[in-house]
């Protein structure tokens, strides 16, 4: 017989709950985004460069990044170290917001957590990719 999609019911499990952890955790920043930042309404083309803009972010900051500081200042400390520069990173958006900027560094630090729990970048590109679109798209950002 040809061959079947096998899908492993616990770690379908652990993605769908980290994909949710991830989920939260963006719609925390983006709130804070709405709350603090001042935006103007974007084209429809930015609702595409929003989905990329975060699958660009998790790739670099997740997935380059952590890996390296992980792999000279150990776990835990290299997932600090990469959603430090992550919240820096956001000063952009933010400015000087410390709330807004506090926020951002848990939610690297909850995004970090799961790339490093389930050693898939996919779940908080998706994460991150979907929040973006959703905050174009229902003109928050």
């Amino acid at each position: 017989m040809g061959n079947h999609l096998r899908i492993d019911k616990r770690e379908f499990d652990q993605y769908t709950t980290m994909l949710g952890v991830s989920i939260f955790a963006i719609m925390i920043v983006n709130a804070i985004t709405m709350k603090f930042a001042k935006f103007s309404p974007v084209p429809v083309n930015a609702s595409l460069f929003a989905v990329l803009i975060g699958i660009a972010e998790e790739s670099f900051f997740r997935g380059f990044l952590q890996t390296l500081f992980i792999s000279l200042a150990g776990d835990w400390l290299g997932i600090i170290i990469t959603s430090l520069i992550w919240m820096t990173f956001h000063g952009a958006v933010y400015g000087l917001n410390q709330p807004a900027l506090f926020v951002v560094f848990g939610a690297g630090i909850i995004l970090g957590w799961v790339v490093y729990i389930t050693r898939r970048l996919s779940i908080t590109m998706t994460a991150h990719g979907l929040i973006n679109f959703l905050a174009i798209a229902l003109g928050g950002g």
